[in-house]
């Protein structure tokens, strides 16, 4: 079977533009997914840094010394003790 030149050439331009579209898509997924994988790490550190707290109170470290070390505010640190007596 033999193909017209015109009908070869509208099949490449049909062709080209589902690559362009997977493309696309591809490089929103991937952004998409980095996004996820940010806010999973920052998610993490903040889990590490309340589990850090945490312990830093049972062995009865100072706030201003926990505040200095973990970045969090004394608040913080008074309502995270808080939250442990609950």
């Amino acid at each position: 079977m033999q193909y017209t030149e015109t009908y070869l050439k509208e099949l490449d331009k049909k062709i080209r533009m589902i690559l362009m579209y997977n493309d696309k898509m591809f490089k929103a997924v991937m952004i998409k997914n980095s996004d996820i994988f940010k806010r999973l790490k920052n998610e993490g550190i903040e889990q590490n840094k309340l589990d850090v707290v945490k312990s830093m109170l049972k062995k009865k470290i100072t706030y201003e010394d926990i505040s200095d070390i973990t970045g969090k505010s004394i608040k913080e640190i008074k309502e995270i003790e808080k939250s442990m007596k609950d």
